[in-house]
């Protein structure tokens, strides 16, 4: 019985946190929320993240120790006739949007 519990308490503490993803629109300058701008626009909603030409399925979020407003994510993206996958490490900051990839990263207003 004793170690049933104890596995299930390490079953439980093994699950990572689990906090909202963010959700919305975000532009890399709030002058572009509105009118002729939408390649500089970020959309997440539910477990999907859209950029003008790319749409990316969130998976596995994880929370990082001591970081409980971002979590990296496992992605898997299309656009432009491509499917690839990687790692995105994806926070707020007060009312902005930050994306960490392989590629750099971008910081983005909240619309």
């Amino acid at each position: 019985m004793y170690r049933s519990i104890l596995g299930l308490a390490f079953t439980i503490l093994a699950v990572p946190a689990t906090a909202e993803t963010p959700q919305g629109v975000w532009a890399s300058n709030p002058a572009h929320c509105s009118g002729p701008y939408p390649e500089t626009q970020v959309r997440i909603a539910g477990d999907t993240i859209s950029f003008i030409e790319t749409s990316c399925k969130l998976d596995n979020p994880t929370t990082l120790r001591g970081i409980p407003q971002a979590k990296l994510y496992d992605v898997t993206c299309s656009g432009e006739g491509e499917t690839w996958s990687q790692r995105v490490f994806i926070g707020t900051d007060g009312d902005g949007l930050l994306i960490y990839s392989d590629g750099g990263a971008s910081r983005y207003q909240g619309c």
